[in-house]
């Protein structure tokens, strides 16, 4: 992590990176936090408070991307195990309980958090939650635009439900991230972006995705953007991130999702240098698992899929209607011999081998003219 110094006159930190200097990414979907379920006992929430603080104390995060987040006032008691982080920016969503926020160490020069406007496009209703965002500034005085999501997630439920709803309302959500990206970018064209983040529980799978026809990730590249790592349901995508590693912790029982960590190595200027991405993602194999569609597969049928093991799938089958207090997580170890494992132990893909799926995609249904009423927060 990076060298802090106490400046006189109580000035902010300043940050040295030498070479091989990282600066580490965090992304963790908290489970309804504190307390893991809807209405959580005192006790539950004490004890979910006291495990994501010995997470954060041990990962060291330097950028914390957070999704599930109940109660901002407990987040920063979790975050006090590190005094020098602060939080960036926290939702305060109507359309739903489940907040967004990023908080992290380096100096912040912008933030926001903002719900989706009200439905205008494809979907009966419009998508759930909104978008999170900070610009921090680097050690070479450059920026680094991040983001997170929580997108809607897959449920069949009532006889009423749509799973193309879902995947509208997905793809609806990244086409509107796509036009506050561009809107950022804007912001700060004088100054120097050395890339952007994007981190968060996107209820999708990459390379192929939970419904067959789903273009979300399709639309991520499209904008631009590389995918750098996923546990499955979470993920890392970038814009000029190089020489970045991506890994999944989950020695720690904090929620029904793994963190994911994305260590940007920067140069010896602080800069991220332009070098060929290193991460690590699903190998083929797992090409042919990846078509499955969660909400008409069988119990056995879910229960192979990579990062999911006997009790989400339990979840997945018995899950009642379209509400987001159930989900099919990710949850995935990284086992003996480098492979992924599930909660059960059950091994899954060698994730060694990064080469990528092509994809093919009109450049097209961005949904370029809608944003969210952005409003910097310098």
């Amino acid at each position: 992590m990076f060298s802090r110094i106490v400046c006189l006159l109580l000035l902010c930190p300043v940050f040295l990176a030498g070479a091989g200097e990282r600066l580490r990414v965090v992304s963790l979907n908290a489970e309804w936090f504190p307390g893991r379920e809807p209405e959580p006992a005192p006790a539950q929430q004490a004890r979910h408070i006291v495990g994501v603080q010995r997470l954060f104390h041990d990962l060291d995060p330097d950028l914390l991307l957070l999704q599930e987040i109940v109660q901002p006032d407990a987040l920063k008691k979790a975050l006090a195990v590190q005094p020098d982080v602060s939080v960036y920016a926290v939702s305060a969503f109507t359309n739903n309980p489940l907040q967004l926020a990023i908080a992290g160490r380096l100096p912040l020069v912008s933030a926001y958090a903002n719900p989706w406007p009200a439905a205008e496009g494809p979907t009966e209703q419009g998508p759930p939650r909104g978008i999170a965002f900070a610009a921090v500034e680097l050690p070479d005085g450059g920026l680094l635009l991040v983001f997170t999501l929580h997108l809607k997630s897959n449920y069949r439920g009532d006889e009423d439900y749509d799973e193309q709803q879902n995947l509208r309302m997905r793809e609806e959500s990244v086409g509107m991230f796509l036009a506050n990206v561009t809107t950022v970018e804007r912001w700060f064209a004088g100054r120097a972006v050395r890339g952007v983040v994007l981190g968060g529980d996107l209820n999708t799978l990459y390379p192929k995705s939970v419904f067959r026809g789903e273009k979300t990730m399709r639309l991520l590249k499209a904008g631009g953007f590389v995918h750098l790592g996923s546990s499955g349901l979470d993920h890392f995508w970038g814009k000029g991130i190089t020489n970045a590693a991506f890994s999944v912790f989950s020695d720690y029982e904090v929620s029904d999702h793994a963190p994911v960590i994305l260590d940007i190595t920067l140069d010896g200027d602080g800069r991220i240098p332009r070098k060929p991405v290193i991460a690590l993602a699903v190998a083929a194999e797992v090409a042919g698992n990846l078509r499955t569609d969660v909400n008409k597969a069988a119990l056995p049928e879910l229960m192979s899929l990579p990062g999911i093991g006997p009790v989400l799938a339990q979840r997945i089958v018995d899950g009642a209607g379209a509400t987001d207090r159930r989900r099919p997580p990710a949850r995935v170890d990284r086992g003996d011999g480098g492979r992924l494992r599930d909660r059960s132990g059950n091994p899954g893909a060698d994730p060694s081998v990064y080469r990528g799926f092509p994809l093919k995609f009109a450049n097209k249904g961005l949904h370029g003219g809608r944003c969210c009423g952005i409003l910097p927060v310098v």
